[in-house]
């Protein structure tokens, strides 16, 4: 006697016991759901992957923040920077505190300790570096570069106005896009962290002004716009009502070295996480933002793990 299969009729092929079709349609259904699982939803990278400049409704950045140059984590940049070659963005937004000046912070006024081995010259170098290496891993398809001043860069430009530096005003010598060459890499400058800021689409990028425990919150109450910022070393995310639509705060993560002496103000424990976003924008301003965590330097997107 011939099984019947639910869906081939009656067949000489095996069935099981509380079963209604054939081991052939079984396997068949069984291949096509790991199929789907390994194709699964369209990632950021994999999106960003099938569109060519001149087709794309949708524009790819890469935002980094609080990377504390020349005190940041080289490995954990080094892993960003593996991404952004996948990604190749439209953009990239340089959103603050990416170089520290942890020699002429108030917190080691007057110690020649604090200072020793700490020099210009060495956060003008490194910072050069990272955005050669930032625009070398974009590739060609960088459009679009952006440099929000953080309260570190703040710190130069305080710096500058006190006491007997007001000689160096206007001085390219102590001058973040004088010694960074910004203007001859295409990258628009936004100095003053307070007032600096990015908007892609309907989505406000600022370094950020609040640490608090629910400083997500808090800036949506400030700022009252969907926003990215930094700042906080903590990533959180906090939606909050909105006419038509509501509105919400990103928070992205940190690239600096912890155990630097320059990040020795930092409590124990504390709920800082390494990290950084991916923004999608849509022509006509809707976002998506992905913020990545770094856990023991790696992260993974779409199935791919970056640091390994």
């Amino acid at each position: 006697m011939k099984n019947i299969c639910k869906n081939c009729g009656p067949t000489s092929i095996s069935i099981r016991k509380g079963r209604k079709e054939c081991k052939n349609c079984e396997n068949s259904k069984r291949r096509s759901k790991k199929n789907a699982s390994s194709i699964g939803v369209k990632t950021f990278l994999q999106a960003a992957k099938c569109f060519a400049p001149s087709v794309s409704s949708t524009k790819f950045y890469t935002v980094v923040s609080d990377v504390h140059i020349p005190h940041h984590d080289k490995e954990a940049v080094t892993t960003v920077l593996e991404y952004v070659k996948d990604l190749r963005p439209h953009g990239i937004v340089y959103n603050g505190d990416i170089l520290d000046f942890y020699e002429i912070s108030r917190f080691n006024s007057g110690s020649l300790k604090k200072l020793e081995n700490q020099r210009f010259k060495d956060t003008w170098d490194q910072g050069n570096a990272f955005l050669d290496n930032f625009m070398k891993a974009a590739g060609n398809r960088l459009e679009e570069q952006y440099w929000n001043d953080g309260n570190h860069e703040d710190r130069l430009a305080r710096w500058i106005e006190h006491e007997g530096n007001g000689v160096f005003a206007d001085d390219e010598a102590f001058s973040i896009p004088g010694r960074l060459k910004l203007k001859e890499r295409g990258i628009t400058y936004n100095p003053v962290s307070d007032k600096a800021y990015v908007k892609l689409g309907h989505l406000l990028i600022t370094h950020g002004r609040f640490a608090t425990k629910y400083s997500a919150a808090k800036h949506l109450d400030t700022y009252r716009h969907s926003i990215l910022i930094g700042h906080t070393h903590s990533p959180q995310v906090f939606f909050g009502p909105g006419f038509l639509h509501p509105q919400v705060c990103y928070v992205s993560g940190h690239l600096a070295d912890t155990k630097s002496v320059a990040m020795d103000y930092s409590s124990e424990p504390n709920a800082w996480v390494q990290g950084f976003a991916t923004v999608a924008v849509k022509k006509s301003g809707n976002f998506s933002v992905q913020l990545h965590t770094l856990w023991d330097g790696q992260f993974e997107v779409g199935g791919t793990t970056y640091g390994e």
